[in-house]
């Protein structure tokens, strides 16, 4: 994926990162988490390939066997960062596919309780009427609609209980956007 004049590419599924520098047998880390040679087993994904969102929240809620260490989940508002992982699994009752961001910012407290997180992905359905694909030139437009398909940034909307756990997401601050009700948020960090 070639964003911003530099070539990134897909790891695993777990987001887009710059290309690293082909490892050598003398590497002083091999088992870095963004220079492994596959996804973990119990994804069961074939090699240039990703998980799919409803695959990757399993993983990470131990669905799949044990979560490998350099992963850790979050369920509280207050414990989301810039650069966490947020994860929404299909939901075939509401025809949701599922969807997967990565938090561009810290999460902002709204008046109703919930809270606005800018985040990063790539949609064809822009998150808020502020989202990059509406003025990006480099996304590829779509017929019909005024913003791009591609990269970009919005804002979502999240969820929380009185606890502050996060319990659903909207996929915009306007709640435009596809359906997300029922659909439970999975968050997670990687630590290396």
């Amino acid at each position: 994926v070639r964003v911003l004049g530099q070539n990134w590419c897909l790891v695993r599924g777990f987001g887009l990162v710059a290309p690293q520098r082909p490892r050598k047998a003398a590497d002083p880390n091999p088992q870095a988490w963004h220079r492994r040679p596959r996804a973990p087993r119990s994804l069961a994904i074939r090699p240039g390939f990703v998980p799919t969102p409803t695959k990757w929240a399993s993983y990470l809620q131990g669905s799949q066997g044990q979560v490998s260490k350099n992963w850790r989940t979050q369920t509280k508002i207050s414990k989301l960062r810039p650069g966490d992982y947020l994860i929404f699994p299909a939901n075939p009752k509401d025809k949701f596919v599922g969807h997967a961001v990565i938090a561009a910012g810290p999460p902002v407290a709204m008046s109703d309780g919930s809270y606005a997180l800018s985040v990063f992905d790539s949609t064809g359905s822009a998150h808020g009427p502020f989202d990059s694909r509406y003025v990006d030139k480099r996304t590829t437009k779509q017929a019909g609609r005024k913003n791009g398909s591609g990269l970009g940034n919005g804002t979502m909307r999240i969820m929380v209980d009185a606890s502050g756990t996060m319990t659903g997401a909207k996929w915009s601050i306007d709640a435009g956007g596809p359906s997300m009700r029922n659909i439970p948020v999975v968050a997670a960090r990687a630590l290396r």
